[in-house]
């Protein structure tokens, strides 16, 4: 049996693998974060839970009517850091970094 493929048959087939690489690795992890980041800003943090952020992970100290008490170990250089934000400080750091709720709370320091 002889097969004949031809240039246009074989770019377009080139074409469709291109194209379902860039959905599959680039389209769609990009969507689930988009989602997870629009999620998560109607989530009020509470104390106690997960965030990620820049391949990094929050954790909510304290929540209080003056903001929001942030515990991070930066994942470079292992440095532990703790800050508060007020409560527009966090809604700009919802709207302009890559943050979102993990949906994970636990006490620090266990497991």
């Amino acid at each position: 049996m002889y097969v004949h493929f031809t240039v246009s048959s074989i770019l377009s087939a080139v074409g469709l693998l291109l194209l379902w690489l860039v959905v599959q690795f680039v389209l769609i992890p990009y969507l689930r974060v988009e989602i997870r980041r629009r999620r998560s800003r109607n989530h009020t943090p509470q104390p106690e839970e997960i965030w990620t952020y820049e391949g990094g992970i929050l954790y909510i100290d304290a929540v209080g009517p003056t903001g929001v008490e942030v515990f991070m170990i930066d994942p470079k250089t292992r440095t532990p850091y703790k800050w508060k934000d007020t409560w527009p400080e966090w809604q700009q750091r919802l709207r302009v970094k890559v943050l979102w709720y993990t949906g994970q709370r636990r006490p620090l320091g266990n497991g």
